[in-house]
């Protein structure tokens, strides 16, 4: 789950995403990219699971920002908050993402999954 999900999840119900619809989290489960991808017809499948780092040059309260212009349901689900709920969710996102950044980046530890197949 993303850092501002869970915070946000102790302010107001998060709605649960379609379970095939695209969503930023949908091959979050280990196994599930691979099986997507068996499901469409690739043989010889293979998942790997890599931890790197997440690295956002600029401050938390700019990787904030970033994210709530480009996640369109984040958007909707602020506008709908009072404002004073939607400042302190800032700063406790802002808080957080601050023990991640160096002075000059926000460096987030991450997991990614990479899987491939043939067709």
């Amino acid at each position: 789950m993303f850092l501002h999900h869970q915070i946000l999840a102790r302010h107001v119900p998060m709605p649960a995403p379609m379970p095939h619809a695209p969503h930023p989290l949908r091959f979050a489960q280990p196994g599930t990219l691979a099986a997507a991808l068996r499901e469409a017809g690739f043989q010889q499948v293979k998942e790997e699971t890599h931890r790197c780092m997440l690295s956002w040059v600029g401050t938390p309260e700019e990787v904030w920002q970033h994210t709530r212009e480009v996640a369109a349901p984040l958007r909707q689900l602020l506008a709908r908050l009072p404002t004073a709920l939607v400042a302190q969710v800032n700063e406790e996102i802002h808080a957080a993402l601050r023990r991640y950044s160096d002075g000059q980046r926000v460096n987030r530890p991450t997991v990614v999954h990479v899987a491939t197949g043939v067709r």
